[in-house]
């Protein structure tokens, strides 16, 4: 893994941002793209995809809450 998503994860590791995270897991889907890692090019797209849903799941749930008001 590049050294610069190296510092990105460490980073989250000691500040977790879920928005972050999903950036963080798309660009190390295309790392592992360029490099020809496909088996962690999928689990990452895996792990991007589950993140994205539950942030839009997220988002919808405060709108609803919002609109309740």
């Amino acid at each position: 893994m590049s050294s610069v998503l190296q510092q990105v994860r460490k980073g989250l590791d000691t500040l977790p941002d879920p928005a972050v995270e999903l950036t963080w897991n798309q660009l190390l889907t295309g790392y592992y793209e360029k490099t020809g890692q496909l088996a962690l090019q999928l689990q990452s797209f895996k792990k991007y995809i589950a993140l994205q849903d539950s942030l839009t799941n997220r988002q919808q749930e405060l709108a609803q809450a919002d609109i309740g008001r």
